[in-house]
């Protein structure tokens, strides 16, 4: 199941983890090369970190219990970081 026709559950979460990465003044750019609308990677971030991509379920809007944009940042340099070592590590 996907949340988005034309794209795997795999795609989206890449997408996602690359689009966090991406410093400030890049992202429109990046959504334009790919032909993606900012309301589409804004749900699908939904999903991914608050939700649950792989069932296509998407959280309610909610402020207390959203995790705040630097936090998820954070967790994908760290993430970023996890995967050179593992690269590396092979």
């Amino acid at each position: 199941m996907t949340i988005s026709v034309g794209f795997t559950t795999a795609e989206i979460r890449e997408f996602v983890h690359e689009y966090q990465l991406l410093p400030h003044g890049t992202k429109g750019a990046w959504l334009a090369e790919r032909g993606l609308s900012y309301d589409m990677v804004r749900r699908w971030r939904s999903t991914v970190f608050e939700g649950d991509l792989d069932r296509g379920l998407v959280p309610r809007e909610s402020r207390a219990m959203a995790v705040p944009q630097d936090k998820r940042t954070a967790f994908e340099k760290e993430r970023a970081q996890e995967r050179a070592a593992q690269e590396a590590e092979v």
